[in-house]
């Protein structure tokens, strides 16, 4: 559905958010870390969630990995 990255700035930034419209169906969400150290370290520990309707249905940290791949579905 959608790439991009990286995602810098400065300051770094603490929030980073991009809507969609999607269609019913399996979806897979990947997150890939070119650096190899996830969302963490020298600036801080981050986290990721996807929201439908306002509900999480996915979330995370990816604390210390290079790729964190998770599937949700959309009624």
């Amino acid at each position: 559905v959608d790439g991009g990255g990286p995602y810098t700035g400065t300051p770094k930034p603490t929030r980073f958010s991009k809507s969609f419209c999607l269609a019913s169906g399996n979806y897979t969400f990947v997150l890939y870390d070119s650096y190899g150290d996830g969302m963490c370290c020298a600036e801080g520990n981050g986290s990721y969630s996807i929201k439908i309707a306002g509900n999480t249905v996915v979330s995370g940290t990816a604390t210390g990995v290079a790729q964190e791949v998770k599937t949700f579905t959309i009624q």
